[in-house]
């Protein structure tokens, strides 16, 4: 029985592709290619320099000729410069401007702050450090399990620019260049399943806007990174059933594979990019020596190293062994309910919450205390309710903006449910349900992650899943989705401003001195302004908040232990990056031999594991105070002591440090 809307794929008269998908092919290749780069330099013990750069040579030697042996179109320079300037006078338009815009202060925060992103900071960056210092990747000794079990496919491509640059920067350019895809990308994916292309035109800019996208545009975190790989195995997919190219789908092969390397939790969006591969399956063993090769590569680029490492080292593939970590859910009710829970308060109370410290300190206590909510913290350990005055890259998902338009379009649905069918019509050959399957895959994909993930950051990891819950979004809104002038394009206009306005003020990259602004508006001191303050200072030295106590270290020292809980960033004491100067992540703090001769040490650490003052474990160790400092590393945390110890007496030191 033929359906009457068929789901059909673009006509074959043409192998030219867009030039968004062949930057994405090229995105994609250069990720593979340092994954595979990372592991070979690892077992050669030559992470280095050297290394990288021979890397990036056979990488650009050899790029163009695969791109022409897989004949995949291109864009003549003629085309290019029409493009180009059709591109000039649509960006002209309001959501283009306003994408164009968020795109440009997203680089120049880049370009004028390091990163100081949290999670970058305490394992990501560390654990590039560590496998530099080493020439090769290898399992550290620290407390911080993060460093090893975590996906590395972030920090392979990542490692050869730091090693090059000696600067953490450029981590802001590749979430750049995966922002800068993303609008080309959506609308390929959203009209290759027969999305209207004048709604695909709305979405490839609103989408983008959402809150978690923005924020890590010019920043190092690794959850937006996620999309382009998400989309690209998906449109590779298609683009292989339309030209008959089997390149096309290897392509997407190395694309889920890089996806699941970002992150384990990315692991369930590998089914809608299986799904994708219907159409084309035909061409998948037409050739079974090409396919090996692929195949190889991508496991390797992929989270399957890591989860044998996690095996062998930490008894379990996801390196949570008995859930120690609180990040697995047992429970999967539980699950379900309290992710849907933390993404309901984190989409709510976004961007801009006054009152955070109300709810913070009497509404989501409160919520916990009642039965249900024990039950659920019972279940769910690390559930968190808190919100910040300024949404922040390491803590906001989609936010209120996006998720607004979404309720806008579901409402007109269920007010008028006749809405004719969601899908445009092609006159191509069908591939039917194509669409309604990819969205059934991606909701069981969201579902194993809302059942299993137990992080309090839910609504961030999310990123790449709310690329499903668009498409499905789209496909219950149907024709009833409204054209793109009066009130609805207002609306997306205000919507879309506000992601403006947050690269503005958004402590991690503030292009405007909020602080000053504030301090000009209100003219008395008061409890908004007392953290304000607090706030943006704290960010403001987070890059290098160890800098005072990597001052109190001699030049000379080569080896610094670190002592401090699992959860504290020991990037500062490596700098200048490259030099002599290696960390040492002290896990014993019962042998005095165990230690270096110098120690940045955390006061709070040796209180909790060793249960004595910082005094006295640093007399039994034998150990000399040099100086102490008190340094701020989380806002919403109070001030720490931190120490730097010598094994040196003093007398000794001052005479070794005199010229």
């Amino acid at each position: 029985m033929r359906l009457k809307n068929p789901v059909t794929t673009p006509s074959r008269a043409s192998d030219k592709v867009p030039l968004s998908v062949f930057c994405a092919l090229v995105f994609v290749l250069l990720a593979a290619w340092l994954n595979l780069c990372g592991w070979i330099l690892s077992g050669l013990h030559a992470l280095n320099a050297l290394g990288y750069t021979v890397c990036l040579l056979l990488f650009s030697l050899s790029a163009g000729f695969i791109l022409r042996l897989g004949r995949f179109g291109g864009t003549t320079p003629l085309a290019f410069r029409q493009k180009l300037s059709r591109w000039r006078r649509r960006v002209l338009r309001p959501l283009p401007a306003l994408w164009l815009l968020a795109f440009l202060l997203a680089f120049a925060g880049g370009l004028f702050f390091e990163p100081r992103n949290y999670d970058f900071l305490t394992y990501r960056l560390s654990r590039i450090l560590h496998w530099w210092a080493e020439g090769r990747w290898h399992w550290i000794t620290t407390n911080n399990d993060r460093m090893n079990i975590s996906g590395p496919g972030f920090e392979w491509v990542l490692t050869p620019f730091v090693i090059l640059t000696h600067s953490t920067r450029p981590a802001a350019l590749i979430n750049l260049l995966s922002f800068g895809l993303m609008p080309g990308l959506l609308f390929r994916f959203l009209t290759a399943l027969r999305v209207r292309p004048s709604v695909a035109y709305q979405w490839m800019w609103l989408f983008p806007g959402g809150y978690c996208f923005v924020t890590q545009a010019g920043s190092a975190g690794n959850d937006a990174y996620a999309v382009t790989y998400l989309l690209a195995g998906i449109i590779f997919a298609l683009e292989a059933d339309r030209t008959q190219n089997v390149v096309w789908l290897y392509a997407s092969i190395l694309s889920a594979a890089l996806l699941t390397g970002v992150k384990a939790s990315d692991i369930p969006l590998v089914a809608p990019i299986l799904t994708s591969w219907w159409p084309a399956r035909k061409l998948l063993f037409r050739r079974i020596m090409p396919l090996a090769v692929v195949v190889t590569i991508a496991v390797l680029s992929s989270f399957a190293p890591i989860a044998i490492a996690n095996q062998r080292f930490a008894g379990q593939w996801a390196g949570d062994t008995g859930g120690a970590s609180g990040l697995q859910i047992f429970n999967p009710i539980a699950g379900v309910t309290g992710n849907l829970l933390q993404l309901a308060v984190n989409t709510g109370l976004s961007p801009f919450v006054p009152f955070a410290s109300m709810w913070n300190n009497v509404a989501a206590p409160r919520i916990l205390q009642l039965p249900f909510g024990t039950w659920l913290h019972h279940n769910f350990p690390r559930l968190d309710f808190t919100v910040r005055e300024v949404a922040s890259e390491e803590n906001v998902g989609i936010g209120l903006g996006v998720a607004a338009l979404w309720a806008v379009l579901l409402a007109r649905r269920m007010i008028s449910p006749s809405a004719g069918g969601a899908l445009a019509r092609f006159r191509a050959r069908p591939v039917p349900g194509l669409p309604f399957s990819l969205a059934i895959a991606g909701l069981l994909s969201l579902g194993v992650f809302l059942a299993k993930m137990g992080s309090e950051a839910g609504p961030r990891i999310l990123a790449p899943y709310y690329t499903v819950l668009l498409l499905i979004v789209l496909l219950v809104a149907g024709r009833k989705h409204p054209r793109l002038r009066g009130a609805w394009l207002g609306f997306c206009v205000l919507i879309q401003s506000l992601p403006v306005l947050l690269l503005l003020v958004e402590p991690n990259r503030n292009l405007l001195p909020v602080p000053q602004i504030a301090h000009s508006v209100l003219h008395y001191p008061n409890a908004l302004l007392t953290r304000i303050d607090a706030v943006y200072s704290t960010y403001r030295s987070r890059a290098d908040a160890l800098a005072p106590l990597r001052d109190l270290i001699p030049p000379g020292v080569t080896t610094v232990g670190f002592i401090a809980d699992p959860d504290e960033p020991e990037a500062s004491l490596w700098r200048p990056f490259g030099s002599s100067r290696k960390v040492m992540d002290v896990t014993d703090l019962e042998k005095s031999e165990s230690l270096p001769d110098y120690c940045v040490v955390l006061e709070s650490w040796v209180q909790e594991s060793r249960r004595m003052p910082l005094g006295e474990w640093a007399q039994r160790m034998r150990l000399h105070e040099v100086g102490r400092r008190i340094i701020s590393m989380r806002a919403h945390d109070q001030p720490q002591i931190w120490a730097v110890l010598t094994k040196t007496p003093p007398l000794l030191r001052g005479s070794a440090d005199s010229p």
